[in-house]
């Protein structure tokens, strides 16, 4: 466990601009799902709590088996049961990977049909038209999350025009 710490450390340090610039973009998104940022914020293909989210659920998954190995049978894999501090500790590892994968699990499922329901049929069809993406319609859970109307639209497009010089 020593090691994996100090090799995070080392990998960090050497990536230090962009461990920071996730940072403060994961705090922009949760400050604008908290409706205290008014703007989406720019994202690519996926947000950075997506890719964080996508980055953990290996971890947590690998986590979760090798307790899961270590629990059910702890006299077979003493070594590994011992380096999770022993059976009971394993149990607690355990839990803690398992609750923290369902809980990834349904975040992902309620911030689908919550912020983006239009991804729905693209993951089976393939189709998904940009205009549609949250960050386009600046939707946020229950809030814009259908797209204007052609006629509040068309009254948009025309204060703009007639409010530029």
């Amino acid at each position: 466990m020593a090691l994996l710490g100090v090799g995070s450390v080392i990998a960090l340090n050497s990536r230090n601009k962009e461990v920071l610039a996730m940072g403060r973009d994961a705090w922009q998104m949760i400050r604008y799902y908290l409706f205290i940022r008014q703007d989406h914020p720019r994202q690519g293909k996926h947000n950075v709590l997506q890719k964080l989210t996508y980055f953990a659920l290996p971890i947590f998954g690998i986590l979760a088996v090798l307790t899961g190995l270590a629990i059910w049978k702890p006299v077979q894999l003493a070594p590994l049961t011992w380096l999770l501090g022993g059976f009971v500790w394993a149990r607690y590892w355990h839990f803690l990977a398992m609750v923290v994968l369902v809980a990834l699990a349904l975040a992902h499922v309620f911030m689908v049909f919550v912020v983006d329901p239009y991804s729905i049929p693209s993951m089976i069809t393939g189709n998904y038209n940009p205009a549609l993406s949250p960050e386009e319609r600046n939707a946020r859970p229950f809030y814009h999350l259908f797209p204007p109307s052609r006629e509040h639209a068309a009254e948009e497009s025309s204060v703009t025009k007639a409010s530029s010089p």
